[in-house]
């Protein structure tokens, strides 16, 4: 019993095992519980301190408050490692122990939530857009057909009128109230939100977005990309954005390497000017968060001697980290 109590107490200490991850954002929790927790805890009086607990202390503090029992906090945590090493085949449930266990920065979870959130955004900037463009072509169509009908203005509104289908000009009227953009609307979006993304990138989002919808009408009901599924899952569209994010990582982290080749040790000095060759503008904020994940070392200033690193376990940290082209 000691030996079983004493293995579950070790358990326990590895989740509530506490590395700094620099993001000045709420800690993420697959839990909603777990965040009301968060949110409602007394240390949220002490922001320096709310801000130095991680995801393991928010989660160890939850079940402890939960349960009201230390032993029991102690087999949830045992539940949960269980829990994930079963479905560790889920890239979300990987992020979610990476976090955990200190071994992915947090930042990674908002670097994706805040971009899924930013085009989300933008979609619904775009959607008002071409719902005010439509409308006032719509007005000035009429105007000019009773006016003028054989005038260039009718020409030029009549071709603009020919993108749209009947169907979708008699119901404009409920597509500016809902989220909807035709086909060719959507794209154009794309295109115009992701300047760095490749054709092929962006054709790859479109059609994912297409397979997640699966119906014959030729518009896209964008706000249903977004959504998850009972169980918490992406579609496909979110699924390949994510994946194209984390691509996109790699990608970074490789045109390091052959600017830090040949270096047995690399200091916090070189790794600043390799990040600011690949990278110009990003900023002295933003390097410093590299700075501290991938050398292990809290609120970072100028003149802290910072041990230096080998290559692979700098990249090895580096493809941890929110790390993207700014």
């Amino acid at each position: 019993t000691d030996k079983i109590k004493e293995s579950r107490d070790k358990l326990f200490e590895n989740l509530t095992y506490t590395h700094q991850l620099h993001s000045p954002e709420p800690s993420y929790s697959p839990f909603l519980s777990i965040q009301q927790t968060i949110s409602t805890s007394p240390d949220n009086n002490n922001n320096s301190k709310l801000h130095n607990k991680t995801l393991a202390d928010h989660v160890a503090d939850y079940f402890e408050e939960r349960f009201r029992s230390h032993a029991m906090a102690i087999e949830m945590g045992y539940n949960l490692h269980d829990a994930c090493q079963r479905y560790r085949n889920s890239e979300r449930i990987n992020l979610f122990w990476g976090i955990l266990t200190g071994q992915i920065e947090e930042m990674v979870y908002h670097h994706q939530m805040r971009s899924i959130s930013q085009l989300l955004q933008y979609l619904i900037k775009m959607k008002t857009l071409y719902s005010f463009q439509q409308e006032s072509i719509s007005s000035k169509a009429r105007e000019a057909i009773v006016s003028e009908p054989n005038s260039p203005l009718p020409v030029k509104v009549n071709y603009r009128l020919s993108l749209f289908s009947m169907k979708q000009y008699q119901e404009s009227a409920v597509m500016h109230n809902k989220l909807v953009m035709t086909e060719e609307q959507f794209f154009e979006s794309l295109n115009n939100f992701y300047t760095d993304k490749t054709s092929l990138q962006i054709d790859e989002l479109f059609q994912s977005a297409k397979q997640d919808l699966q119906y014959p009408k030729e518009s896209i009901a964008f706000s249903l990309l977004f959504m998850q599924d009972d169980e918490g899952r992406f579609g496909k569209f979110l699924s390949t954005l994510i994946r194209q994010i984390n691509q996109e990582k790699l990608s970074y982290v490789e045109q390091l390497k052959p600017i830090l080749l040949g270096y047995s040790l690399i200091s916090v000095s070189q790794f600043s000017r390799a990040i600011h060759m690949i990278d110009a503008n990003i900023s002295q904020n933003e390097l410093n968060r590299y700075i501290q994940w991938v050398f292990s070392i809290k609120d970072f200033h100028s003149s802290q001697q910072v041990k230096p690193l080998d290559l692979e376990d700098l990249l090895r940290r580096l493809e941890n980290c929110a790390c993207f082209k700014h």
